[in-house]
């Protein structure tokens, strides 16, 4: 009797211990959320992404921006020139229902939800190269990839030469080895003097 009272009792053991397992709920998995996508079109930027302005010629590069949302709704869009908070002064932003009013702005209204913004930025007349870029952020902390592209602001080349001088004699006026040329007007200045050969200028 008493074995049969130690085998039923353990098997009551075992079932109470097999409904506690079975009954405990699944542990809950997060689901796998998609990062916002930001997109570049323009028709100012080559292929390489680069663009090349003379100082004395700096013109604007307009731009489109996308903003695509992934799982959760935009929250935040971050604008660099050269690495550091853009300077508002340089960029004017139209098409959507965000105010750009800093560097690192905050998306609102339908935006939230994606958007097309139209960008014109200016960079300094100052030689050197500025590298714009943007980074879109969402309500979920993910952060989009960055698009950018680069300005170099050169050096002007100068006025080239454009004069074709044919037939024209270099001591016209004066004694042999004495002679000299205007190269602005392609005339002889022909030096008459015994004294050194020096051109008068025009």
């Amino acid at each position: 009797m008493k074995k049969i009272l130690s085998f039923l009792a353990a098997s009551l053991l075992v079932m109470t211990m097999f409904l506690n397992t079975g009954c405990e709920d699944d542990p809950v998995v997060d689901p796998v959320k998609d990062a916002p996508i930001l997109d570049f079109s323009s028709s100012d930027v080559t292929d390489g992404g680069e663009i090349d302005f003379e100082v004395s010629n700096v013109s604007t590069v307009t731009f489109t921006l996308t903003g695509l949302v992934g799982t959760d709704q935009l929250s935040v869009i971050r604008l660099r020139e050269n690495g550091a908070a853009i300077d508002l002064a340089k960029i004017d932003v139209t098409g959507g229902s965000t105010t750009v009013s800093s560097a690192d702005a905050a998306i609102l209204g339908t935006d939230k939800d994606g958007f097309s913004w139209t960008v014109v930025y200016t960079p300094d007349a100052v030689i050197g190269t500025y590298d714009f870029s943007a980074t879109l952020s969402d309500d979920g902390g993910l952060t989009s990839n960055e698009v950018s592209f680069r300005v170099n602001v050169v050096d002007d080349p100068g006025t080239p030469l454009t004069n074709t001088l044919t037939g024209v004699l270099f001591n016209q006026a004066g004694p042999s080895g004495k002679g000299t040329l205007d190269l602005d007007e392609g005339k002889s200045a022909g030096v008459t003097s015994t004294g050194r050969n020096y051109s008068r200028p025009s």
